[in-house]
């Protein structure tokens, strides 16, 4: 089971990319015949839902969840029933400090997850200013 669905998942992956480049405005930065490279050029942060997930807002106003790439925080809590773990809170505050809503920023997407996110790298600034927030998550020890 488990081998038909990673065989499912590139073309599955595809169409899902395919369909973001539609809906918000995406450039390939390469032909988009299997999920390779998506940069979404302009968006602004919505949400800050933990420290590696955010929700953008395209420049059209489509909103996107992206899970950020290359690291892995701890879980936040969503009720008794699933309790999160130690750090999540501030893995989420780091997060938040480095993307506050409203932040302009840069997304450079390789794949899709099986929550249907793109998984992504974050920019911040431009020219000589701009930062691989996911690099400055693993800097500062959250990923």
């Amino acid at each position: 089971m488990a081998d038909q669905l990673r065989r499912q998942l590139p073309s599955r992956a595809a169409g899902a990319v395919v369909a973001m480049a539609v809906l918000f405005a995406i450039s390939p930065a390469q032909p988009v015949a299997r999920p390779s490279r998506v940069t979404i050029a302009s968006a602004t942060v919505e949400t800050v839902k933990d420290g590696d997930t955010i929700t953008l807002r395209s420049a059209k106003g489509t909103l996107v969840t992206v899970r950020m790439s290359d690291y892995d925080s701890p879980e936040i809590g969503h009720g008794s029933a699933r309790p999160g773990q130690r750090g999540g809170d501030a893995a989420r505050d780091q997060l938040l400090s480095l993307l506050p809503i409203g932040a302009k920023v840069k997304a450079t997407c390789y794949d899709v997850d099986v929550y249907d996110r793109l998984v992504c790298h974050i920019y911040r600034g431009r020219g000589r200013g701009r930062k691989n927030v996911n690099l400055e998550m693993l800097r500062s020890g959250w990923g």
